[in-house]
């Protein structure tokens, strides 16, 4: 076994010349997650077995047989492909390669791509224009050209394409917008969908509308540019355990001191919140950064809870130094806070509060993203 490349990015390996082993799904060649494999030495029989899709989901192995005989491709133990019986394997022919997915630890759908040249087992075009996507009947749905594989560096290559109006769960593509590969992770009944990135992004954005002239607790982030993704969550998304992060950057600016504090919201309700600053009189626009903010999905439902934990770092540029803010855990006290209905859009969002309203007091966000983990 060997290990060649590293590409798309520096979670996914390429081993080429692997040999399939074992005539069982307890004894087949172990595959890793996120990996691309090419089997050059095919016995008859012999075969190789997908992982658990660890730490979770998503998660895709490549595998092209590239050898003489069909490669029996397993399941994990108690496992399924496509749907399929219970630690079945799926026969793959010699010359044919496929792409599986985990929809779940130990499911994994396939999407497959075949040699166009019917017979030496090596796809030599830039792209694979017969591949199919294959669901849980094992109905095959064409994919155009859209994906394909590049010879030359030996890994897959997408095509970038504008978001699908209606993505269904699971469905994964290039976004030309995003520039990374998105995967749309939930569907709500009314098909509004929750699409993240790779690294678990669902909003990005560049500058907004600059906040002047209240003393309200008012969302900083209005009319934003270069946005990708939705700040809202659809209903039913989101599982006990998983974590929302927000990091953003903004620009503030008085000629008087007012004090500024800063907010998280989910679906309406402060979650987090930071000292009242007080900013220096300063007549140029200084720079603000924030670190990551955190909420944590503590249980759901229509009922469920939500706690947070944060802090704020500014750099004042009248006072060139750095003051915090106070930890804005949960409500204050660091307790949970209850009644959150999960079984409806909420909305994460940031917002501040200046003390005093005043055309010289401004924030304005020049840079956003939201994250969620697990």
């Amino acid at each position: 076994m060997s290990v060649d490349t590293i590409c798309q990015d520096a979670r996914t390996w390429v081993e080429t010349g692997l040999t399939a082993i074992g005539s069982t799904q307890a004894n087949a060649f172990p595959l890793n997650n996120n990996t691309q494999n090419e089997f050059t030495t095919v016995g008859s029989g012999t075969g190789c077995i997908l992982p658990m899709a660890f730490p979770s989901p998503p998660s895709q192995i490549s595998v092209f047989n590239a050898g003489s005989n069909a490669l029996a491709v397993y399941p994990p133990l108690g496992g399924t492909i496509n749907g399929g019986t219970v630690n079945a394997p799926y026969s793959l022919a010699a010359g044919t390669g496929l792409t599986y997915w985990a929809s779940s630890l130990s499911n994994w759908y396939s999407v497959q791509t075949s040699n166009s040249g019917g017979g030496s087992g090596t796809v030599n075009s830039g792209t694979v224009s017969n591949l199919a996507y294959y669901g849980a009947t094992g109905t095959a749905v064409s994919g155009g050209t859209k994906f394909g594989y590049d010879a030359t560096n030996t890994c897959p290559i997408w095509t970038p394409v504008p978001a699908p109006g209606s993505p269904s769960q699971g469905d994964q593509w290039f976004d030309s917008v995003a520039g990374a590969i998105v995967t749309c992770r939930f569907v709500d009944g009314s098909g509004n969908a929750l699409n993240t990135m790779d690294d678990g992004t669902f909003f990005r954005c560049g500058s907004c509308t600059a906040l002047a002239n209240t003393a309200s607790q008012t969302s900083i982030l209005g009319s934003p540019t270069n946005s990708w993704g939705s700040k809202t969550i659809p209903s039913g998304a989101l599982r006990a355990g998983q974590i929302i992060e927000i990091a953003f950057q903004a620009l503030l600016q008085s000629t008087n001191t007012p004090t500024l504090t800063w907010f998280v919201t989910f679906g309406g309700t402060t979650v987090l919140f930071s000292a009242a600053n007080t900013v220096s009189a300063n007549p140029n626009t200084t720079n603000v950064q924030i670190a990551p903010w955190a909420l944590y999905i503590r249980s759901t439902g229509s009922s469920g809870s939500i706690n947070g934990a944060g802090y704020t770092a500014t750099l004042d540029a009248g006072l060139q130094s750095w003051f915090f803010g106070t930890r804005g855990q949960g409500n204050g006290t660091g307790a949970d806070i209850t009644g959150v209905n999960y079984n409806q859009a909420n909305a994460v969002d940031l917002q501040a509060q200046y003390s005093a309203a005043s055309t010289s007091n401004t924030v304005q966000v020049i840079g956003c993203q939201m994250r969620l983990r697990g």
